[in-house]
């Protein structure tokens, strides 16, 4: 399956638009992928507390909480960008991320 194809079949089964295809070729290089993923994608890094995260159904019951609520929220916010949501616990140690 095309990457065009599986986000028409993901928007349309959440019942959004879906917009022409950014990043379909393999012959693209890494850095011009990264440049389309970052322009047309909204990053969101969610960390939760160490409590929640000693056990994995606790955590996974509090990301999809949270991902209920947050990505609504990110949709209104920035309607031209697909949010990605990222759980984290706490205490796992987060790369540098550069804000674009």
């Amino acid at each position: 399956m095309a990457l065009r194809d599986f986000w028409i079949s993901v928007r349309t089964a959440s019942r959004v638009h879906a917009p022409q295809p950014i990043v379909d070729s393999p012959s693209l290089d890494e850095g011009t992928i990264e440049r389309k993923l970052r322009a047309t994608t909204l990053w969101i890094w969610v960390f939760l507390t160490e409590e929640v995260s000693k056990k994995d159904e606790d955590f996974l019951m509090a990301a999809q909480r949270l991902r209920a609520i947050l990505d609504p929220i990110a949709r209104r916010v920035d309607p031209d960008r697909w949010p990605y949501l990222s759980f984290r616990p706490i205490t796992e140690p987060a790369e540098a991320v550069e804000a674009s």
